[in-house]
């Protein structure tokens, strides 16, 4: 987040650690594959709970909705999850949360009510965050036949080095567990070890039938470089993902020249040509009828306006590395470097978004250092 409240945020007090597991204290959660064997899968967030707030309601005919309250978890207090169904034949989950953040019995639940065998479920994944592909293991191993995603590049340890180095926080002392939180965002492969021909990589414009439905891909990258949506047209119904939130505006760019901020500020913009009647999100109440969307969207529009501002006037003559410029930006912060690493790379990743879309617009100038740094300044 671009802008944070001063006040003490659910999680706080683990925040440093999160995601961190000690191997003496792990726990893991347990289950059967289709084949009969057991699964142990490492509990990587144990001083997580959640709470059901309700399970598959309709919200509209054959989509499915389930809601959980979450406990001391950094980033977010609340999960919703969907599924359309066409009963006793197909399943096409969109998003499958995390079993350390929301379990996962709004999976099974699905498919038992209405018939569905896990062989007839497929899963569509908005973008690669662990409360919304988190689970994309468990419902292979039970046997869902296809995951839809959006394009992501191939992990290299590389990968990681280079943005180090692009934002300049290699110049600097630092944590050396950021790099760890930056590894976990960028290397999402593993999920899909053995089942790599059950995996199909969506693009703007593939098509996805199930029952009355026909939903069209969206590529809306912002919140990840890789997320998608799923739109039907004729009905004006939206499977935002973390497209479209109700929260403080950050983009996390780990990329270089990749326009995030820019592309995700025209997607937004294009929504409101759509005609949408009903949007689902993944952390807040769905919104319904055009004008409550369309207002939605621009309070979006409008909130990524003073962010980029004030970024603007963090430019000097002097160039500046994006981590230099990241620490003006949250000047307001009393210990920049003491920071936990997980925020500190997020900050970093937020900033080097709107230097991006600053230097894409002709607001600032840029030039590549020889330590491979990029630098920012205005004349």
């Amino acid at each position: 987040m671009a802008e944070e409240k001063k006040t003490k945020r659910r999680g706080a007090d683990t925040i440093a650690t999160l995601g961190q597991v000690d191997p003496e204290h792990a726990t893991y959660f347990t289950y059967t594959k289709e084949d009969g064997s057991e699964v142990r899968k490492l509990v990587r967030y144990p001083e997580v709970t959640f709470e059901r707030n309700y399970l598959l309601h309709e919200d509209a005919p054959g989509i499915f909705h389930s809601s959980y309250k979450v406990n001391d978890f950094y980033f977010t207090d609340r999960i919703d999850e969907f599924v359309a169904l066409d009963p006793g034949k197909q399943a096409l989950f969109v998003d499958v949360g995390y079993s350390d953040l929301c379990g996962v019995e709004f999976l099974d639940e699905a498919l038992d009510q209405q018939g569905i065998d896990w062989h007839d479920a497929e899963l569509f994944i908005t973008h690669s965050h662990d409360d919304h592909d988190g689970n994309t293991r468990y419902c292979l191993d039970k046997g869902a036949r296809k995951v839809y995603i959006g394009f992501i590049p191939d992990y290299e340890p590389s990968m990681t080095t280079d943005y180090m180095t692009m934002t300049g926080i290699e110049r600097f002392p630092h944590n050396d567990k950021l790099s760890f939180y930056v590894d976990r965002l960028l290397n999402r492969e593993g999920q899909f070890d053995g089942y790599e021909d059950r995996v199909q990589v969506m693009h703007e414009g593939d098509r996805i039938e199930v029952g009355d439905y026909s939903f069209e891909v969206l590529e809306t990258p912002g919140h990840t470089v890789d997320h998608l949506c799923l739109l039907d047209r004729e009905k004006g119904i939206l499977f935002a993902g973390d497209h479209i939130l109700d929260t403080a505006p950050g983009l996390m760019s780990y990329y270089a020249d990749i326009h995030l901020l820019k592309r995700y500020l025209d997607s937004i913009a294009h929504l409101k040509t759509l005609g949408l009647n009903h949007v689902f999100m993944c952390h807040t109440d769905s919104l319904e009828g055009a004008e409550n969307i369309n207002a939605f969207l621009d309070k979006i529009l409008a909130t990524y306006e003073r962010p980029i501002q004030k970024m603007e006037s963090m430019l000097e003559t002097k160039p500046l590395t994006v981590y230099e410029l990241a620490k003006k930006y949250y000047s307001y912060l009393p210990d920049w470097e003491g920071q936990p690493p997980i925020l500190l790379s997020r900050r970093v990743s937020i900033a080097f978004s709107y230097l991006d879309y600053l230097y894409d617009t002709g607001r600032c100038r840029r030039r590549r250092a020889e330590d491979g740094a990029f630098e920012y300044w205005v004349d």
